[in-house]
């Protein structure tokens, strides 16, 4: 345990697999290529991580597109097919799927959290 003024800090709780500093698990030379081999590995995963979240985050992909003539052909599909509930426009590709009866697995991992700037907190 590390004293911090005004703080304790358990190491090997928010560091698990590293050895606290000035106590090695071995040789000191072979305790510091281990953590340095630990930290190395640490940043790679993390760095793997990162880019399928970003490739997640900037798939463009993730849309499809149905034309018809006109309004009237539009909402009669819409209408028929028993989607109008969900939209005439833009929609939620899950309401969709359940309307049909199309079943997927739901990938919701990997997006981050949202969060709301303050201002538009305000205006709800």
């Amino acid at each position: 345990m590390l004293n911090i003024p005004d703080r304790q800090f358990n190491f090997q709780q928010n560091f698990a697999g590293f050895s606290e500093p000035g106590k090695s698990s071995g040789d000191s030379a072979d305790g510091n290529v281990d953590n340095i081999e630990k930290v190395l590995s640490a940043f790679q995963n993390r760095a793997k991580t990162e880019q399928k979240r970003f490739e997640k985050a900037t798939d463009s992909e993730y849309w499809v597109c149905v034309c018809f003539q006109t309004r009237d052909e539009k909402e009669s599909f819409l209408k028929n097919a028993g989607l109008l509930e969900c939209g005439d426009k833009y929609l939620d590709g899950w309401d969709v799927a359940e309307k049909l009866g199309v079943k997927f697995e739901r990938e919701v991992e990997g997006f981050g959290k949202l969060k709301v700037d303050r201002k538009y907190k305000r205006l709800t």
